[in-house]
């Protein structure tokens, strides 16, 4: 089976130096494309081992997506049984850890950080 989505990456998400779209696991094949671009494999040739219940994690660029609207196609092969996309997709930016401020507060302790 064939999902497609068209979405336009929120803008929590922009500048973000990268995203990660999960996918969750997939049975029991995957093959993702974001924007016509491929993304990856997880096949029984790729993982004989756990194909069929591995996670489809992917690290994007920002520059990968679009301003505007972004197609998101995975490609989906069931060997057995059931199958298609079993967990819930979505997209992730990473927390960028911020010790200091930008400019110096007069109220600022410059001991608060002593101990770490």
């Amino acid at each position: 089976v064939w999902y497609r989505l068209e979405f336009e990456l929120p803008d929590s998400m922009r500048g973000a130096e990268e995203v990660t779209l999960n996918l969750g696991a997939v049975d029991d094949e995957s093959w993702v494309w974001l924007n016509g671009e491929f993304l990856g494999e997880i096949s029984a040739k790729s993982n004989p081992e756990d194909y069929y219940r591995v996670a489809r994690i992917y690290r994007i660029p920002q520059a990968k997506f679009r301003p505007g609207n972004n197609v998101l196609t995975v490609l989906c092969n069931d060997l057995r049984g059931t199958g298609g996309l079993i967990g819930t997709p979505y997209l992730n930016v990473p927390k960028l850890l911020a010790l200091y401020l930008d400019e110096v507060l007069e109220s600022d302790d410059p001991y608060r950080y002593y101990g770490w």
